[in-house]
């Protein structure tokens, strides 16, 4: 016999309690299917919209100019790179999201020699915990995963970082609410913070959605983004 690991499963026992509040800030982007479990295992009737009590998050409009697709891998590595050189010299601090492990190695194995600081989804959580609490100093620039876009709040020195934390997501991600966690990584409750979205044309191909390279994303092609990511939604 060999071990091979563990296994660990959580689940909100459906019939133990009377009453289930819970709090999220991406109610409103849930998928028919999550809509159908909380309906159904849960009975969850009521779903309850309340404006947060601190300073609104700034909003990042997915069609504005700062959103592109890539033609080739090569130019999709080339476009973060510019990203991460423009920050180097302007000093403010980067945070980069991949969709996993294996593309964040694209860029490293290709621009080996950058200050940057990786953090695999598999490392360390006293490593990750330190990598969040360094990620928004000065010039620091900091490579996530997906799975590090929810829950992570990161910190800045206002004087020091006036335009506050520019985020990179380099994928399409297969859900709003995932979309909309990773954007709140900067602006919170009113902060200075931008948003930038660099995709791949042959990246999104393997996932069914055929688009052309753009420079910057016009409201048709956000619309067919957007459909695509709901025909993949229903097909999972």
């Amino acid at each position: 016999h060999f071990f091979c690991g563990k296994f660990s499963y959580a689940a909100i026992p459906n019939k133990m309690y009377g009453c289930i509040v819970g709090v999220t800030g991406t109610l409103n982007t849930l998928t028919p299917s999550e809509k159908a479990i909380l309906d159904n295992e849960y009975r969850v009737e009521r779903l309850t919209y309340v404006p947060s009590v601190y300073n609104p998050s700034r909003t990042f409009d997915f069609t504005a100019k700062f959103v592109s697709i890539q033609p080739t891998e090569d130019a999709w590595l080339r476009a973060i790179e510019t990203v991460v050189q423009e920050c180097m010299h302007s000093r403010q601090p980067l945070l980069v999201y991949f969709k996993n492990t294996a593309a964040m190695q694209l860029y490293r194995r290709r621009f080996a020699d950058r200050p940057v600081v990786y953090v695999p989804h598999d490392d360390e959580k006293i490593h990750i915990q330190d990598s969040i609490e360094r990620a928004g100093s000065p010039g620091q620039i900091t490579f996530f995963t997906r799975l590090h876009g929810r829950g992570a709040d990161f910190v800045f020195d206002k004087t020091k970082v006036p335009r506050g934390l520019l985020v990179l997501l380099t994928y399409f991600p297969s859900s709003l609410s995932e979309e909309v966690q990773i954007k709140g990584r900067c602006g919170r409750q009113g902060e200075a913070g931008e948003f930038r979205m660099c995709m791949c044309a042959t990246h999104l191909e393997k996932k069914g959605i055929h688009v052309s390279p753009q420079s910057s994303i016009d409201e048709p092609l956000a619309e067919h983004l957007r459909a695509a990511r709901e025909r993949i939604t229903v097909k999972k």
